[in-house]
């Protein structure tokens, strides 16, 4: 709740997991119309936890086959063309 990227949203997301979570920092605008993610409001109240509970059953007893490449430009960078596109952003704007 209190992580502002959602390093790890971005993560299960790279390797094609399904994401349930809260609005937290980049959250809404990553996932924005991802079918294989859910985004629920904080604290989770009633109607969101029946919500998500639903979500994760379209999930329950799969293993691999859950996976599910995105088409999100930022997902489908490796963490070296990240690392080399910062570098040249920083050189850009020393």
């Amino acid at each position: 709740r209190g992580e502002n990227l959602g390093l790890s949203l971005l993560e299960a997301a790279q390797v094609g997991l399904p994401v349930l979570t809260t609005d937290v920092g980049i959250a809404k605008d990553l996932f924005k119309g991802d079918s294989q993610a859910l985004i629920v409001p904080a604290p989770l109240g009633l109607e969101s936890a029946g919500e998500a509970l639903t979500f994760l059953q379209r999930y329950a007893g799969l293993d691999r086959n859950v996976r599910t490449k995105r088409a999100n430009p930022l997902l489908n960078r490796s963490w070296g063309r990240a690392a080399e596109e910062l570098v040249r952003s920083l050189r850009a704007i020393n």
